[in-house]
């Protein structure tokens, strides 16, 4: 597991961290749950309502309910796509605006066969692990670009951890 620290700003963090989420899936957290994370050794779900929610509708995210771990899926979005679903909606790029730092846990290709996709994608993707929409009405989730993973994520399976420190600007 690769650890790269980067330094954003307001003004730049677009432009610096888009080159390095897109084609990827991952998870976002901020300092004190990384800091767990690493002493537990997984990322596991908030089935049991066992972490701090970072929005109030999280309590009722699909995934989490079910016991998935909700990752980020920008594998098929351009830049353009990715900017509009970062300000229209959920900005995973930094969830929480009093968050100085936001960690993003990338997900390594070796395990993407094992993800839950929404079923809007298309159908050679998304092969037998998408889920229905029909099924979505029983709990919030961002539309296009959640995806989860259906049991706790040991470290072993993160290629890459970004430590994007935001700094004022």
């Amino acid at each position: 597991m690769k650890i790269t620290k980067v330094n954003v700003t307001r003004d730049d963090q677009e432009e610096k961290l888009f080159p390095m989420l897109l084609n990827n899936f991952f998870h976002v957290t901020g300092k004190d749950a990384f800091k767990k994370i690493r002493e537990s050794g997984f990322i596991n779900s908030n089935k049991n309502n066992a972490y701090t929610y970072t929005f109030p509708q999280s309590r009722n995210n699909y995934g989490a309910r079910n016991g998935m771990v909700c990752l980020i899926d920008l594998r098929q979005k351009s830049y353009a796509e990715a900017k509009n679903h970062a300000s229209d909606g959920y900005n995973f790029l930094r969830p929480r605006s009093n968050w100085k730092e936001v960690i993003f846990l990338l997900l390594d290709t070796t395990f993407h066969k094992d993800l839950r996709l929404q079923a809007r994608f298309n159908s050679p993707m998304v092969g037998k692990n998408y889920i229905s929409m029909e099924r979505f009405n029983k709990g919030t989730y961002v539309p296009e670009i959640e995806c989860w993973y259906p049991e706790k994520i040991t470290l072993n399976k993160i290629s890459k951890v970004l430590i994007v420190e935001m700094k004022e600007g």
